[in-house]
């Protein structure tokens, strides 16, 4: 678990990176970025972080050239957030994995996503019949003031922005991103 830290200057990372650290407190990027990230496993709940708990924060980040191979409820920033991700955003990369959900930003989204930006390419691998979006493939909770550009694939379960919507709300929020049916 990462607690209260901070991100003190720009990460260049290499190798393979575990996405199985969860958010417990409030992360602040402070208007930095991480890039070349890449993460491949067969878990579920997989992103750079695998979750972002209640009353927990990830603001100000920027993830560059971000690559995601997983399972299920896979997503750039969290697999599932349950808390706050604002003032953040992804540019370059591609998210895929096999089942659940796939979205830009989060898997499934529980909390508020406030000022977040989305670029890369969310798909499905082979014909698995996920729910893509380009934030979030299910979103449960609220999602202000965020857009998705870049490329959408799936086989049947496709959204420019939230594939699924169960509740809540989606504000101000636009997608001009590419959607294609794959198969």
């Amino acid at each position: 678990n990462v607690g209260n830290k901070a991100l003190g200057k720009d990460i260049q990372a290499s190798g393979n990176f575990a996405g199985n650290i969860s958010v417990n407190g409030i992360f602040a990027g402070l208007g930095h970025t991480i890039q070349d990230i890449s993460i491949t496993n067969k878990s579920d709940n997989t992103g750079v972080f695998s979750l972002i708990n209640s009353n927990s924060e990830l603001r100000d980040l920027g993830l560059i050239n971000l690559n995601i191979s997983s399972k299920g409820n896979i997503g750039g920033f969290t697999g599932i957030n349950n808390g706050i991700i604002r003032n953040s955003y992804i540019e370059g990369g591609k998210i895929e994995g096999t089942n659940n959900y796939i979205g830009g930003a989060v898997g499934t989204n529980n909390g508020y996503i406030s000022n977040v930006y989305i670029n890369l390419e969310v798909t499905p691998k082979n014909n698995t019949t996920a729910y893509v979006g380009g934030v979030a493939g299910v979103n449960n909770s609220s999602i202000k003031n965020s857009y998705s550009t870049g490329i959408v694939k799936g086989n049947r379960s496709i959204g420019w922005l939230v594939k699924k919507q169960e509740k809540w709300e989606i504000l101000n929020s636009y997608s001009t991103s590419v959607v294609t049916l794959k198969g």
